[in-house]
């Protein structure tokens, strides 16, 4: 028999696919929640774009903290918002 947090799931509001509430993403500042897959996919697109600053959440205009963002960014996506930080600095 499975436990309660086993059957826990959630809607992803971008790809609307029911997942276990373990890939979640709530954006804090509203509480929207998307799967990481899609809020990477959304914010490797931002900062693609050279967006770093005051990203907003995909279902609203709450802005995303940047701290919550670099809980989920890896790799070249990482990489590339700290060189637009930087530049922004300069």
């Amino acid at each position: 028999m499975a436990n309660a947090l086993d059957q826990k799931k959630f809607t992803c509001a971008i790809c609307m696919e029911e997942l276990p509430i373990d890939d979640v993403f709530e954006v804090e500042a509203c509480g929207h929640q998307y799967c990481l897959p899609c809020m990477n996919e959304y914010l490797k697109d931002k900062i693609t774009s050279q967006q770093t600053r005051n990203i907003t959440c995909p279902g609203c205009k709450e802005v995303i903290s940047q701290n919550q963002m670099l809980l989920i960014l890896d790799g070249e996506v990482l990489q590339r918002f700290h060189e637009l930080e930087f530049a922004f600095l300069d």
